[in-house]
């Protein structure tokens, strides 16, 4: 397994909520690990292990698309943080994608290994390890990524109704897949941007994330986490019990019995639940 990971400083462009050091700091556990191989996109003053390779990226902002998504930013029926959430925040998102398509292309000598992209400053408790995440690859032909809440009926059936509410419904910090399955998503991502874009909504690559996997639930081999247990939970869970818990109920509620059932099965069964939604 080959991790991708990137970091591009927003604050050259706008003041931003999280300064340069704080994201330092929060990249010291990537930065930590020992025996993984890692292909980073990143413009910091960096000391990376000889056996980790370094691309500089290259990242340009549209102006006229830049004003187009600050319009819509500022229509939004969803509230979004003005000190993160800008145009240029959600532009560079995007760029997750690209860049793991182009690892994939720089990698070549890998060709059939899993590339998993992790986020510069992933959420994670001290004793979560990458080393772990690679030890389980994803399923042939897929794509391994954290399924966070359970969205309605309701809000999958109305584009409408799901882009004007933020349903995280997915953690696209830690997602793992192989070449022909990251260039696939990397097309699906650029194809609902421009939908998202021309029916008047900006959105968070999560929010489109979610709806590929609605779309095509066939390409995803999904397990349960949230933001926080993204890393603890790849090889089963581990923690936030009590959110997968509750969204199974959510679930079956919703009428969707399986991801309800499968929930609870990977909780330890149905005799858990009580014990689950009590957890903090």
């Amino acid at each position: 397994m080959i991790f991708v990971s990137g970091f591009y400083d927003l604050s050259h462009h706008e003041p931003r909520r999280t300064s340069i050091e704080e994201w330092g700091r929060r990249a010291e556990w990537l930065f930590a690990h020992e025996g993984i191989r890692l292909v980073f996109f990143g413009g910091l003053n960096m000391d990376l292990k000889p056996e980790w390779s370094f691309v500089e990226p290259s990242v340009t902002f549209d102006p006229d698309e830049v004003a187009r998504i600050d319009a819509l930013l500022s229509r939004s029926k969803f509230h979004y943080d003005p000190t993160k959430d800008t145009a240029r925040y959600l532009l560079l998102m995007r760029e997750r994608y690209r860049w793991m398509y182009a690892a994939t292309e720089i990698a070549t000598d890998h060709a059939g290994e899993p590339f998993t992209w992790v986020d510069f400053g992933l959420p994670h408790a001290p004793e979560d390890s990458l080393t772990g995440v690679a030890r389980r690859d994803p399923a042939p032909g897929k794509i391994r990524l954290a399924s966070i809440s359970h969205v309605p009926r309701y809000a999958r059936e109305d584009l409408d109704v799901y882009y004007s509410r933020h349903w995280w419904p997915v953690g696209g910090g830690l997602w793992s897949a192989r070449a022909p399955e990251i260039a696939w998503l990397a097309d699906r991502i650029d194809e609902e941007w421009s939908r998202c874009l021309d029916l008047g909504f900006a959105v968070t690559d999560e929010m489109m994330l979610g709806r590929i996997v609605i779309a095509h639930p066939e390409k995803f081999d999904l397990y349960y986490a949230d933001h926080t247990s993204l890393c603890a939970n790849w090889n089963g869970i581990v923690r936030s019990h009590r959110l997968i818990a509750e969204m199974a109920i959510r679930a079956i509620e919703d009428g969707a019995t399986g991801e309800g059932e499968d929930r609870l099965r990977r909780l330890g069964g149905l005799h858990k639940l009580g014990e689950w939604c009590g957890a903090r």
